[in-house]
């Protein structure tokens, strides 16, 4: 076999080997600066005033999307001497690893909101379960152009 048939076989080949292992390394490494952001921000503020805090992540969907799931997840926002709160037992992000940025958000399980009462004394609080609550977020240029939300089969209790 001559040198010119050779590379007509194995260079197409080498091509594609050689692409799909930069396009591994490429998702592993985004993988492992979401995992870091999520732990640096874990417990602490996300932009003023808002923190957020998760016992466990997982993040997943290699090689076409990034799925990040957290759970236990508090997003609390402090104002004032009052805390308003929303607690879920999972949250899932899931995010194309290619594309333009488009975002799903799922909340599962039981799902928590806390609030201050006009009187000061107590708080309110809003326990819901959904079969299924998502929202879609789609980004240009870092600006928020979309954002939709479904909750479908809720059922809610006012705990207060």
């Amino acid at each position: 076999m001559s040198n010119a048939k050779r590379i007509l076989i194995f260079g197409p080949i080498a091509v594609l080997t050689l692409l799909a292992l930069t396009f591994s390394v490429y998702w592993f490494v985004i993988a492992g600066r979401i995992s870091s952001e999520l732990e640096r921000h874990n417990g602490n503020e996300i932009v003023p005033a808002i923190t957020l805090q998760f016992a466990e992540k997982n993040i997943s969907g290699f090689p076409f999307r990034f799925d990040v799931s957290l759970s236990d997840v508090t997003l609390a926002a402090r104002s004032d001497a009052t805390t308003r709160s929303w607690q879920s037992e999972i949250i899932a992000l899931h995010a194309a690893s290619y594309g333009r940025e488009a975002y799903l958000l799922e909340a599962d399980g039981l799902q928590i909101f806390t609030w201050p009462a006009e009187d000061g004394a107590s708080q309110h609080i809003l326990q819901m379960t959904s079969g299924i609550t998502r929202a879609n977020i789609i980004l240009e240029d870092n600006r928020l152009v979309r954002f939709n939300i479904d909750i479908l089969n809720a059922e809610g209790i006012d705990a207060s």
